[in-house]
Formats: C-alpha cells, sequence, structure tokens
C-alpha cells in the first residue's frame, strides 16, 4: 500500500448517468474512474472497483471505509450502489457511509463560494431533485427538494 495520512476511503456512485469510483487519502484521489453510461452499471461497478483498488495500489482490507452515494438518482442505479457497498463492507469489516448527491457536490465548490449554487439532479421522477448550497462557512446544503418551474425554486419534499 503506498504512504497515506490515514486509511484509504473507497467512495463510488452509480445513481446517475456515469459510474464514478475513487480511493482517496483524504482530499486527495489515488486513482479514479469516471465512466458516463445510461444503464449497465451493475455489470461495471465490481471490475471497475477491482481496477480502482488496484491503480491505487490499495487492498479492499487496506480501507478504512466505503462510501456511496444515495441519491437523488435512478432508482436501479441507486439499488446497485447500495447493495455492492452494503456486500463490500460487511464482507470485510468496513464501515459504510452513505452520502447524497448534493453534499458530495458541494463539497467540491470553491470556499467560499461568492453566491449561492442551485443544483439539480434528474430524479427520474416528473420533477428533477434540486438543492441549494452555500459554501461560505463550509458545504452547506438546503433541501433537498422538488423544483417547482412555477415556484422558481427548489421546494421542501
Amino acid at each position: 500500500m503506498p504512504e497515506t495520512s490515514a486509511e484509504p476511503i473507497l467512495a463510488f456512485d452509480t445513481a446517475g448517468p456515469a459510474l464514478s469510483i475513487a480511493v482517496c487519502d483524504g482530499p486527495r484521489a489515488l486513482a479514479a474512474l469516471h465512466l458516463p453510461m445510461q444503464r449497465g452499471h451493475v455489470e461495471l461497478l465490481l471490475p471497475a472497483v477491482r481496477q480502482a483498488l488496484a491503480a491505487a495500489g490499495v487492498r479492499l482490507a487496506d480501507l478504512g471505509a466505503l462510501a456511496t452515494t444515495v441519491g437523488p438518482g435512478s432508482f436501479t442505479g441507486l439499488r446497485t450502489g447500495l447493495s455492492a457497498a452494503q456486500g463490500l463492507a460487511f464482507g470485510a469489516g468496513l464501515p459504510l457511509v452513505g452520502i447524497d448527491r448534493f453534499t458530495a457536490l458541494a463539497a467540491n465548490l470553491p470556499n467560499p463560494a461568492a453566491k449561492p449554487i442551485i443544483a439539480a439532479f434528474d430524479s427520474k421522477a416528473r420533477n428533477p431533485a434540486a438543492a441549494r448550497a452555500q459554501t461560505a462557512a463550509g458545504p452547506k446544503v438546503s433541501g433537498p427538494g422538488r423544483w417547482s418551474a412555477a415556484a422558481g425554486s427548489p421546494t421542501g419534499t
């Protein structure tokens, strides 16, 4: 395993129109994969996890935790990611952390943000899911809610 400051984390997102996987040591990505795809997450997830771990030079047993997104997004994609994460975490005896996609997105915003940012994801429902993020004092996410075109802003669910 490469020299790290703490135990690395394996994180992945299967809820959107891509399969994204990263092995991170704090804020530093040891390896990352981003595969745009509308369908097929279930077939590629575990081979891609294996590839990311190998690229990072990390074994599953070396990890400190696993993390996966918990939505909003594709119901099938969420089930795929959550099932794989739960199985990997249970099998390796690792803690599992769920994070919503809005918080994951807000964590990558410049700090401090000059203005609030509204993010929307296709929830595969009638209206997209939306949230407001402001980072002046660190990432803060309001929502999520359902976007209301009539109201012109996110509304609570």
